[in-house]
């Protein structure tokens, strides 16, 4: 019964106007559905092996699986089980290597409609729930393919040949509702004759009755003879059943009649009928009509038999002569590509013989002007290196010069500071000594400016870290100079990365400037420097409490003097008079691995500073002795 239904499938799909999406690969299976006369006949299976032998053995995948699947259904319904099974094995093989989902469906239900055959009902619904998962939810094909409804239909079947009538009823009404959706009038007439038979089953003849007219018409409707065939001796079934003998003898004769007006009525669906109607009539005690049936069953059957089995030992000649062809089409195929990589061999060889003998030349030729380079770099090595002496010589001059210079101005810078206070102690006049006083505060800013330049210029393996805790230190002293407290907050976390020598000068020297103006305000007010870390070294100053407006706008002026010396060096000051009066410094962080590129590091730039420095001690002291002679010719002084 199951290879019935399968075979009505194939007549409805295999007749359709099919179009290829890609001509040019599926052009031969375009031109061979066509041609295609009816099921199981030699024509059939003689066309498909010619399309097999023209596609040859590098075919596109995909074509071939179409032309195994169609060979395995010719197989089945010649009775060919076991060349079936073949051909359905290696499309479901070429399926899998393809990975698509709707290809292995489709090998999955044909494999499990031959299990049923050999009665294996419980390895045919496996393979059939395994085709329900891979079937995908949106699948497209312009060639026969099994669809969702002829799988719920075979495992109705299957679940019906086990006696499982409620899991068969469940299968054939979801192939009816698919079919349905998809309006494919066969698949409907099948499902409702299935449900009607199971109705049967649970003895429900009248509910049959009603599925069974339901099939009919649809089967009329659109002229499907066989499945019309077989509603007849289903209908008869469902009569006596009920008890009513004459309308289901009247039903056969009714089928008789539709055998005479419809010839062309498969000859298996025939055998069918007469095999029901034997059995229908001998249950009624119709013997006499019960064995017209049967003589006629059985001269059917046999005839069937007998072209069956010739048919059968055609085909397999034809598969042996078709087998012995491709055999002989594979060894020529195997002798020219044999030729073909003999020749292919000797190509290589030549071809890499060439390449061979191109890479020594073009080996050489490297080697020569890599010689040559190497010449002429080792030259440039020994100017450069004449170079580098000639400047360490010089720098070291300048350092010794440098050397000589702070030492120089260091005690002169001393001695003009503690001559200063030593000034300031002894002299009577208050005016004289804050003067003395101012002196040697500058005397002491000019020798910490001396020590801050020497610092950033010498200690050039100072860190990040060692930069802040050297801020720190210097503000604390400056404040403590100016007898003022200030509170220093480092937040930090601090890199690893050696502060250059741009930084580590105008690190100190930006935040003293400000310092110093933020230290005019009265005594008292509280004043704040944060240090944080942020891709370079941010300084944050704060003056709390109230201050008035002159020395607002003083440090105001100041700050913005401060911002373009900042925009020169490429950092950035942000001023506030609002409220608190603050100021942030944001020094970057360039040239963070080597202080090469800072202008403190260029030759001879310590010696024009030292010098700068030299000459504004001369002139403080010239002001000094000034001051004192004047102080000599005072009354006061006298």
């Amino acid at each position: 019964m199951l290879r019935w239904m399968v075979m009505v499938g194939w007549c409805a799909l295999a007749h359709a106007n099919i179009r290829a999406q890609d001509t040019s690969r599926y052009a031969l299976l375009d031109k061979l559905l066509p041609a295609l006369e009816g099921i199981g006949t030699d024509s059939n299976l003689v066309r498909i092996d010619r399309a097999l032998l023209a596609a040859g053995p590098d075919a596109e995948p995909r074509l071939v699986y179409f032309l195994r699947r169609y060979r395995c259904e010719q197989l089945y319904y010649q009775g060919l089980f076991t060349e079936s099974m073949i051909d359905a094995e290696r499309a479901r093989r070429i399926a899998e290597n393809l990975e698509d989902s709707l290809l292995i469906a489709s090998s999955l239900n044909q494999i499990a409609v031959l299990r049923e055959e050999q009665n294996d009902d419980q390895g045919a619904i496996e393979l059939l729930n395994n085709a329900l998962r891979w079937y995908p939810n949106d699948a497209t094909t312009p060639y026969p393919l099994t669809t969702p409804h002829r799988i719920h239909g075979n495992l109705g079947l299957c679940w019906a040949n086990m006696g499982m009538v409620d899991s068969a009823f469940a299968h054939q009404s979801r192939s009816l509702n698919l079919a349905q959706a998809a309006n494919i009038p066969r698949g409907q007439a099948l499902a409702l004759l299935k449900l009607g038979q199971l109705q049967l089953d649970r003895s429900q003849p009248d509910s049959a009755r009603s599925t069974f007219l339901r099939a009919r018409a649809i089967a009329m409707e659109h002229r499907i003879h066989d499945v019309a065939l077989d509603l007849f001796p289903a209908m008869a079934d469902a009569l006596q059943l009920s008890g009513l003998h004459d309308p289901a003898h009247e039903e056969l004769k009714h089928a008789e009649r539709f055998l005479s007006a419809h010839p062309d009525v498969a000859q298996r669906s025939v055998v069918e009928f007469h095999d029901q109607a034997f059995r229908i009539h001998a249950d009624a005690g119709r013997y006499a009509e019960a064995l017209r049936a049967a003589h006629t069953w059985r001269a059917l059957d046999g005839s069937l038999r007998i072209t069956s089995a010739r048919t059968a030992q055609r085909t397999l000649a034809t598969i042996r002569r078709t087998d012995a062809e491709l055999a002989n089409e594979r060894v020529q195929l195997d002798l020219v590509a044999a030729e073909v990589a003999s020749e292919e061999r000797i190509q290589r060889t030549l071809l890499l013989g060439g390449i061979t003998a191109l890479l020594l030349l073009g080996a050489l030729v490297v080697v020569y002007i890599g010689r040559e380079r190497q010449k002429d770099r080792i030259a440039r090595l020994a100017l450069h290196t004449l170079e580098q002496d000639r400047l360490i010589a010089e720098l070291r001059v300048r350092q010794q010069v440098s050397a000589d210079l702070h030492d120089d101005l260091g005690a002169g810078l001393s001695a003009l500071k503690l001559q200063n206070e030593l000034a300031v102690d002894l002299s009577p006049d208050e005016a004289t000594r804050a003067r003395n006083t101012t002196g040697a505060r500058i005397a002491e800013d000019l020798v910490a400016s001396m020590r801050h330049i020497l610092w950033s210029l010498n200690h050039t393996d100072a860190t990040v870290r060692d930069l802040v805790t050297y801020v720190s230190d210097q503000a604390r002293s400056l404040c403590a100079q100016h007898e003022r407290s200030i509170q220093v907050r480092t937040t930090g976390p601090w890199p690893d990365a050696m502060a250059p020598a741009e930084l580590r000068h105008h690190a100190w020297t930006r935040c003293k400037d400000t310092l110093r103006t933020l230290l005019r305000s009265p005594e008292g007010t509280p004043i704040t420097l944060e240090l944080d870390w942020n891709e370079g070294l941010l300084m944050r100053l704060v003056l709390e409490g109230d201050t008035d407006q002159a020395l607002r706008a003083e440090i105001a002026a100041n700050l913005a003097t401060n911002q373009v010396r900042m925009a020169a060096i490429g950092a950035s000051v942000r001023a506030s008079t609002e409220g608190a009066v603050s100021a942030e410094i944001f020094l970057p962080l360039r040239n963070a691995v080597g202080n090469e590129a800072s202008p403190f590091r260029a030759p001879g730039t310590a010696v024009p500073v030292l010098l700068a420095l030299m000459m504004g001690c001369w002139a403080m002291h010239e002001g000094r002795n000034h001051q004192s002679a004047t102080s000599d010719q005072s009354p006061s002084f006298a």
